[in-house]
């Protein structure tokens, strides 16, 4: 949001660049944040990304989007066990995504926050 203010301040051909490369840097923080810590550590993708991509990520600004893909997951996890508990499905997955999975984001989205 802060990027897109300051964006408008730029001449209109370079506003067109600085979408793209915020756009980069979201792509990257998603990905690191739903799938990416487990393959590699934070310092690790944040000096990859720089390396190879030309993308420097801050590590406040990683723990943000780290935290933030874990409340949204937290969130899903309740709507599974929700329908589950409704009886509108009785697919198991949905009991184990809302209970042990959810208690798992929960664990993790504190460690990242406090």
């Amino acid at each position: 949001m802060i990027a897109a203010v300051h964006r408008q301040h730029l001449p209109r051909d370079r506003r067109r660049e600085a979408a793209g490369e915020e756009e980069r840097h979201i792509r990257a923080l998603v990905l690191i944040s739903m799938r990416g810590m487990a393959v590699m550590s934070q310092p690790e993708w944040i000096g990859y990304l720089d390396e190879n991509h030309q993308i420097r990520i801050d590590p406040d600004r990683l723990d943000y989007w780290i935290a933030l893909n874990l409340f949204k997951g937290a969130c899903i996890d309740q709507t599974a066990l929700a329908i589950f508990m409704s009886g509108r499905s009785k697919a198991p997955n949905l009991l184990a995504i809302g209970t042990c999975v959810h208690v798992s984001a929960l664990k993790r989205l504190a460690e990242t926050v406090l």
